[in-house]
């Protein structure tokens, strides 16, 4: 069995894949936001027999989309050659208790600095 770390990883060059591909896709574009949303898929989860989550990118070329629980969008503006990160909301997923730890893991406070935080 795979340990969290290695999902972790294995998720991450999965989600870099697919983004190299839709900025090459959209270059011609002059700007457009890009919505990255994960949820929970009952229907994968069944076929699975375990919990599943479904990514999906999203492409909008005219107003930012909604902020959702588990998302991130970011502004493409190819013209200027920049990407803007608009937000970032982690996904809620419970945790069994024995994974759940108060130990800070670097990579992950990096990634969360800075992120809004919603009451």
């Amino acid at each position: 069995m795979a340990e969290l770390g290695e999902l972790r990883n294995e998720f991450s060059l999965d989600m870099q894949k697919r983004l190299v591909k839709i900025l090459d896709d959209h270059k011609d574009k002059i700007f457009y936001y890009l919505l990255i949303h994960s949820q929970h898929d009952r229907i994968l989860s069944a076929k699975m027999g375990r919990r599943a989550v479904r990514t999906i990118f999203m492409i909008r070329y005219d107003l930012p989309p909604v902020k959702l629980i588990g998302s991130a969008c970011y502004y493409v503006n190819n013209r200027q050659g920049k990407i803007e990160r608009l937000w970032a909301l982690p996904l809620d997923i419970p945790r069994e208790e024995s994974i759940v730890t108060d130990e800070i893991v670097p990579e992950v406070l990096r990634h969360a600095k800075d992120m809004p935080i919603i009451h």
